[in-house]
């Protein structure tokens, strides 16, 4: 896990501190990833906020300027290392935005031949990801050939909630809506080159997600969840069932992108009022607040 702490208006991001030191605040942080200089300060992470982009430079820094104040925006990072992470933050004229995101390290990365497809499995869990036979394209549109690789990192948002990205919501019809996880992961496909692969139209990937959640009676199926990191919401992309025997319960389905995906289900009502009605606002273990 990895602490990355930017402040902006325009955005500054500064050094995280590692694990066994306590910062001004008192608290302490997980040591970082990537290139570390002694003091623990991250280089290489990839940082995107519309279409302005950015790249964590030697102390671990990034900034952006110029930005226009908005109610709602997402931030995306990236590194080859760990799953992605997106936070969503509110730009606000004249004010510095406070932007705290953990980055979940690589769990697996195995390579298979394209025309044969096959399995990658997480090593002392029940997640995998299964690819049929020549169903991964280019960007070009064209199929997959040789080696491909697939990567995949559960995310586990029972330990630490502030691993799982977004705000914990998602959209039903128009209007924004809290939701509950029980599991949650990262999937990305590329060619021997390092190139991002798709799956191609009509193919399905079958995923499994370890479980990952506080609640004692997980769902027997739940929806299953991709992150738009464009708007920073969860979007319903399919369901899941539960499988597996504890400690190794998980949840299976098909999906047809990779990306951030998660196993959840929207929550019915909060503080009395319809979820439908709720176009702004965020749950975060059962706390809601608006303007998120």
């Amino acid at each position: 896990l990895v602490p990355l702490r930017c402040l902006g208006g325009g955005i500054r991001c500064g050094p995280p501190i590692r694990v066994d030191d306590l910062g001004p605040d008192g608290r302490g942080h997980l040591a970082p990833l990537g290139r570390r200089d002694r003091r623990g300060r991250s280089a290489g992470v990839a940082v995107a906020l519309g279409a302005a982009t950015a790249v964590t430079d030697s102390t671990g820094s990034f900034s952006f300027s110029n930005l226009a104040p908005v109610v709602r925006a997402s931030v995306r990072f990236t590194v080859d290392s760990h799953a992605e992470a997106v936070r969503v933050i509110a730009l606000r004229g004249g004010t510095t935005t406070d932007v705290q995101a953990r980055m979940v390290s690589l769990a697996v990365s195995g390579n298979l031949n394209a025309a044969t497809g096959g399995t990658v499995g997480v090593p002392g869990t029940a997640g995998q990801i299964s690819v049929p036979a020549n169903s991964l394209q280019s960007s070009s549109g064209s199929l997959a050939t040789g080696s491909v690789r697939l990567r995949m990192t559960p995310v586990n948002a029972a330990t630490d909630t502030s691993v799982l990205s977004g705000d914990f919501s998602n959209l039903v019809g128009a209007f924004a809506a809290p939701m509950e996880t029980f599991a949650a992961a990262e999937l990305q496909f590329s060619d021997g080159s390092g190139n991002a692969l798709s799956l191609a139209s009509g193919q399905v990937a079958t995923l499994r997600i370890p479980v990952g959640t506080r609640s004692a009676s997980p769902p027997a199926e739940a929806s299953l969840y991709y992150m738009d990191s464009s708007s920073g919401r969860w979007v319903v992309g399919g369901s899941a069932v539960l499988a597996g025997v504890a400690p190794s319960r998980y949840y299976e389905g098909t999906i047809n992108r990779a990306g951030l995906w998660a196993v959840g289900t929207a929550l019915d009502a909060v503080l009395g009022t319809p979820v439908w009605r709720l176009a702004v606002g965020c749950v975060t273990e059962a706390a809601v607040t608006a303007n998120c």
